[in-house]
């Protein structure tokens, strides 16, 4: 709370899966914004029923009443696996783990996490950042558009400037389905064989998590998978609990299959 004339309260946000002791920060004070003019359809779109305004922040309060701002709405996505995540989050994650990457943007494509970055510094291909990812086909800066003139990053623009590749990366993901159907029947495959590198064939974060759940191992484990043949000889993990190479590959057959809308 800013001071005594500003009233603040969380309201519950179930569509973006966000319930108490989380939810949007609503304002209401003397000075308070009071609607658009002559607009009062975007009026009602930011202003409650009880005349708060709608912030579009997230925030979470904690037991002595304090309320702490924790993200944006604008920043929350639905994946295909019905879970939210929070865009900022991955962000700010990548940037902490990888000091070379100077520019990232979080985005969502046919319900899976994908980023832009600018990484000049890090090798061809991109190593693994935590989500599948593609190189900016420019700096970030308000001249192109994707950033805003407050230097925010403008995802609108980013994921415009940058669709082609992510579905690209994301479609590659049908290769490695392919060729684990064909060697499951004894075929030969021209294009890939264990050598083909995993990350070339734009495996999406949540099908590594549902691997690693499959195989009984941590998801660590399987993104050190560099190749088709590292991921097929993974028999163990950190408890050495075995893990049959069969099973593996009847589970990467059943769920490594990409959906893109």
């Amino acid at each position: 709370i800013v001071n005594s004339n500003v009233k603040a309260k969380l309201i519950e946000i179930p569509e973006l899966g966000v319930f108490f002791p989380r939810g949007e920060i609503c304002v209401q004070c003397v000075d308070a914004f009071e609607g658009y003019f002559g607009n009062t359809e975007a009026t009602q779109t930011a202003m409650t029923d009880d005349g708060y305004y709608r912030t579009g922040d997230i925030g979470e309060q904690s037991k002595d009443g304090k309320i702490r701002v924790v993200d944006r709405i604008s920043g929350m996505v639905k994946l295909s696996n019905g879970k939210f995540c929070s865009l900022e989050a991955i962000d700010s994650q990548i940037a902490a783990a990888h000091p070379a990457v100077e520019q990232v943007c979080a985005l969502e494509v046919g319900g899976s996490t994908v980023a832009v970055v600018h990484a000049p510094q890090l090798p061809d291909p991109l190593p693994w950042l935590g989500v599948p990812a593609v190189r900016a086909n420019q700096p970030f800066s308000a001249a192109n558009g994707m950033l805003t003139p407050s230097l925010k990053v403008c995802r609108r623009v980013v994921r415009d400037c940058h669709m082609q590749s992510l579905l690209s990366l994301l479609a590659s993901g049908e290769k490695l389905a392919t060729w684990l159907e064909a060697r499951s029947r004894g075929l030969d495959t021209e294009e890939m064989d264990d050598t083909t590198p995993l990350l070339s064939l734009g495996v999406t974060s949540a099908q590594y998590a549902q691997l690693a759940a499959e195989l009984g191992v941590p998801v660590h484990a399987v993104a050190a998978a560099a190749t088709l043949g590292d991921l097929r000889t993974l028999s163990t993990d950190s408890c050495g609990v075995a893990v049959a190479t069969a099973d593996a590959e009847a589970v990467m057959r059943t769920r490594l299959q990409p959906s893109i809308t």
